[in-house]
């Protein structure tokens, strides 16, 4: 009987007695203190609690067997699956030195939380501290009070929360913190992840009508919105790109997950393609013109010639849409020019320049769309920018070819044409104005052909 006796007494002087630096309470002195279901599978978890409890709180076998209890309990529901194995109370918690859990509706959370997880997310008091932490400022939140540190999307997702990220976690707190004060709308997981997926739809719901109702003059469209609709693929350095592609779509084009995410994978083929370099790139088709706001080009013709324009580029000419658009306004009046459609506005010198095309002024212009005219109607023989080049340099050179030939069999009678200041300029002449116009064609009249058909010639 001594020897028993001072067992116990020995047990019991090292399990109050721990603080997680001196002896470790070990499972022969929980069966001298006559404590029952610590083994070893649960030992150093219960040895975590003992470690933070006061040596009042611990010194009999009672409050031993107690904690041991409740400890025994958490590990045998927490095997991974919600199915309301464990029903603590806010005493049995507060016990093991779980001071944060102060409430029926905390403890009830806090139940159904440690229920879904497994077991080795639980088997330390460091562990269940800090779940009990979250615990406790989700209820600050429910009631309307503002914990510190304020509840993260991180902590949620610890908890067995899912879908809240940083951009809609506002959106998720603000619709815990209108639940009733009391918890009583938060405490289980269930409750709890149906209000969350509430404040989940209305953050969508909210960046979805900012996203529809932009026209490039109102609430600006941010990263956290297209992440809360469910748009991938977006970085914060194209954000002012695409919505130049949002504002020109109209509402009914822009009020869901699936329309928005095709404008953003339609600039993110286009800007993937515009490397600077004639290597094919990543050719768009008709419909992802149109869904970035260009569906005036749809003609095979059309979209073969924009994505050679695009391949050609680098990523900041065509990181907007009035760029694109420009250069889809210029192809389209090409092609529309080869079907004998005169453009609307008419092409200039200019619109050659910004497709990469030297060569075309204002005096050698008619002829070149005279060639591009003459063309096949569907616009199949310029429809590359190889093909384009082609055609205006041949066209440049006629037109030079032309109006040398003007200059040179000019004789100063009505049987000859009499050589212009455009003439001049095709011919690549310069110096030519209209003061000195007719005192040039005075010496060429009497100068012979075999004297004047080079612009070397002409020039000198």
């Amino acid at each position: 009987m001594n020897t028993t006796l001072a067992a116990s007494l020995t047990a019991i002087t090292i399990i109050s007695g721990y603080d997680g630096s001196n002896t470790t309470p070990s499972e022969a002195n929980f069966t001298a203190l006559s404590v029952t279901g610590v083994s070893a599978s649960n030992i150093s978890s219960v040895n975590s609690v003992l470690a933070v409890l006061s040596v009042a709180t611990t010194d009999s076998r009672a409050e031993v067997q107690s904690i041991v209890n409740t400890y025994v309990a958490i590990l045998n529901a927490a095997d991974g699956t919600a199915n309301s194995g464990l029903a603590l109370t806010a005493a049995n918690y507060q016990n093991i030195g779980l001071t944060d859990i102060t409430s029926s509706s905390q403890a009830n959370l806090f139940s159904s939380i440690l229920d879904s997880n497994v077991d080795s997310a639980v088997d330390a008091y460091s562990e269940l501290q800090i779940l009990a932490n979250i615990v406790a400022r989700l209820l600050i939140t429910a009631a309307g009070g503002n914990p510190t540190p304020p509840i993260t999307a991180a902590e949620l997702a610890l908890i067995g929360i899912n879908g809240v990220t940083s951009t809609n976690l506002s959106s998720v707190l603000s619709t815990i913190a209108a639940t009733t004060d009391n918890g009583s709308g938060i405490d289980d997981l269930a409750k709890l992840q149906g209000v969350v997926d509430t404040g989940i739809a209305n953050a969508r719901s909210a960046s979805q009508a900012i996203i529809a109702n932009y026209d490039g003059t109102n609430t600006v469209p941010t990263l956290a919105d297209f992440v809360n609709i469910g748009v991938t693929g977006v970085i914060s350095g194209q954000i002012a790109a695409i919505n130049t592609f949002i504002a020109v779509r109209p509402t009914v084009d822009t009020d869901s997950q699936v329309e928005v995410q095709a404008i953003v994978d339609a600039y993110a083929k286009l800007v993937s393609s515009a490397n600077g370099l004639a290597d094919g790139g990543v050719p768009l088709s008709a419909n992802e013109f149109a869904t970035l706001g260009l569906s005036s080009v749809d003609s095979s013709a059309e979209v073969s010639l924009l994505n050679d324009l695009i391949d050609v580029r680098s990523g900041t000419a065509v990181d907007s849409y009035a760029e694109v658009a420009a250069l889809a306004s210029i192809v389209t009046r090409f092609i529309g020019e080869a079907a004998g459609v005169a453009s609307s506005p008419a092409l200039t010198p200019a619109d050659f320049v910004a497709l990469g095309i030297s060569g075309v002024t204002a005096e050698n212009l008619a002829e070149v769309l005279i060639a591009i005219r003459a063309s096949a109607d569907d616009g199949s023989e310029i429809d590359t920018l190889t093909e384009v080049r082609t055609l205006v340099d041949t066209a440049v050179a006629l037109s030079r070819q032309n109006a040398i030939d003007t200059i040179s069999r000019y004789d100063g009678t009505s049987a000859t044409t009499t050589p212009t200041l455009a003439d001049f300029a095709n011919a690549g002449v310069t110096g030519v104005t209209n003061g000195n116009l007719v005192s040039i064609n005075s010496a060429f009249a009497v100068i012979g052909i075999a004297d004047s058909d080079a612009t070397e010639e002409i020039q000198v």
